[in-house]
């Protein structure tokens, strides 16, 4: 804590920890807080944090301390270039997306556009719609695991982190901001007694941030976020506050909710003034490239920017891993089909649970042929999306078993080419099987399941089972003779 005092009382103050995973100087609240700053009376603005850099750098040579995000309105003046500090300060000057609260706001008038009337008419159709304000312990701590799932979810299958997962006191410490009322604001979407979306932000005087913003993959279809920030930004303004502040970050949901715009700051300070030197040349170098890329090339710019932001790994993931793991395999999709009188034959054991999003978290990848965590739960993700539905079994904490099934109206799934579109077919595939499963019958187990529940739903005549040549799924096939679909495209069901 770096306290400067006159004889009229405080100066300024600038709170800051060491991160106990790496050693770094971080500001208090680290990557939880938004928003990193010191307080200071305003006469000593900018002289303040510069004394106390000094003492920090003084007591720890050769380190370095990143802010971020400065928020609007905090001074800079001190990293001007004629300033000591301006000599080892990176200053980046970024976008911060605000959305207009009230009457006459552009969020009444998105309302009563014909599509997000129409997106909430439709989930209005499936149960009571009802955006609900969590105020209490309790309140949240009846939905904190359905939203702690939700997000590692979604930020595992697309920035490759898991935050709830990965920090064991985030749970407990959403529960304690709750508890101080001054400072958050928690609302729910729900319809009936099931999670839309979510969100859990922060106050700030006039304004409500976005924060922990989740939604239900199952519900993807209806838009769930942006019907979020909609009707949590109506209430907002009834409750008189000015502005939804979206974050800063560059997500292109933030930027199409934004009605308006104002400058944060991420500055990074280096005790060390050839590490400066370092990183000035680094970061001249990297957006240079990336603005003559934006000219030349946009997609390679955009890969670039999601790799300084998420790390080379998300882009491998994304961009090399995938399709060179497809081009090794190579092997062309064996699909077999039976009729649903057929299937009626399979008695279901019950054992595998259905899209359970915190039993897909417990995939682990155990060859280096195998998805990577990130590409497993992407695929996840747009398979929940387009409507397919997960078969899952967990024991301590490992999944043994993963298997999907997609329906008729299911689109965008990775079962597409095996579904012809409007037909009354349903396509089982996908199976994953941990090798602790293997020996368990879990393969036949779950298929049996799926071919059991797929025959019973009214509309279905016909099953196909897609699996690869030599894969998990195909060992699993049970000895039952079957029509065949096609020559080309369809056997009949082998004997394991």
């Amino acid at each position: 804590m770096l306290i400067q005092k006159d004889q009229a009382g405080l100066v300024g103050l600038l709170p800051l920890a060491i991160e106990k995973p790496s050693g770094l100087i971080v500001h208090v609240g680290a990557h939880q807080a938004e928003y990193q700053v010191w307080l200071a009376t305003e006469e000593n603005a900018n002289s303040f944090i510069e004394s106390a850099l000094d003492a920090l750098a003084a007591a720890y040579p050769g380190r370095r301390l990143e802010l971020q995000y400065l928020p609007p309105g905090s001074p800079v003046g001190w990293c001007e270039p004629s300033r000591r500090w301006g000599k080892r300060a990176l200053l980046q000057e970024k976008k911060l997306p605000l959305l207009a609260l009230g009457p006459g706001s552009a969020v009444e008038e998105s309302l009563r556009k014909k599509s997000n009337k129409s997106r909430i008419n439709r989930l209005r159709k499936l149960g009571p719609l009802e955006l609900i304000r969590i105020q209490t312990r309790e309140q949240l701590s009846a939905v904190i695991d359905t939203i702690a799932d939700y997000c590692d979810f979604r930020q595992g299958a697309i920035n490759s982190t898991l935050p709830f997962r990965d920090d064991p006191f985030k749970k407990e410490f959403c529960l304690r901001l709750i508890e101080r009322p001054e400072t958050t604001h928690a609302s729910v979407l729900m319809l009936g007694n099931k999670i839309v979306a979510a969100n859990i932000g922060l106050l700030n005087r006039a304004s409500v941030s976005l924060g922990i913003v989740v939604h239900s993959p199952f519900l993807a279809e209806h838009s769930p976020g942006k019907i979020l920030i909609l009707l949590l930004a109506q209430e907002l303004g009834k409750q008189g506050f000015s502005d939804l502040d979206l974050t800063p970050g560059g997500d292109l949901y933030k930027d199409r909710s934004a009605d308006h715009y104002d400058t944060v700051y991420i500055v990074r300070l280096f005790f060390s003034r050839s590490n400066y030197v370092l990183e000035a040349i680094k970061a001249y170098l990297r957006s240079a490239a990336i603005q003559k890329l934006k000219r030349t090339n946009p997609a390679i710019a955009a890969h670039l920017k999601a790799v300084s932001r998420n790390g080379f790994r998300s882009l491998f993931a994304r961009t090399i891993s995938t399709p060179l793991r497809a081009g090794v395999k190579q092997r062309k999709p064996i699909s077999y089909k039976l009729s649903a009188e057929q299937a009626r034959q399979y008695s279901s054991c019950s054992a595998f649970r259905k899209n359970c999003i915190s039993d897909l978290l417990c995939y682990e990848p155990i060859t280096r042929r195998d998805r990577s965590k990130a590409e497993f739960l992407l695929d996840a993700a747009r398979n929940l999306e387009a409507g397919a539905q997960a078969y899952t079994l967990v024991e301590d904490g490992v999944l043994l078993h993963c298997g999907w099934t997609s329906r008729p109206e299911t689109t965008g799934s990775n079962a597409d080419e095996a579904t012809p579109a409007g037909s009354s077919t349903c396509v089982i595939w996908d199976d994953f099987t941990h090798p602790k499963g293997r020996s368990k019958g879990l393969i036949k187990m779950c298929l049996e399941q799926r071919l059991h529940d797929a025959a019973m739903l009214h509309e279905i005549e016909e099953i196909v089972v897609k699996c690869d040549a030599g894969g998990d799924l195909i060992n699993g096939l049970n000895e039952r003779k079957c029509d065949e679909w096609s020559t080309a495209d369809c056997d009949p069901l082998p004997t394991p």
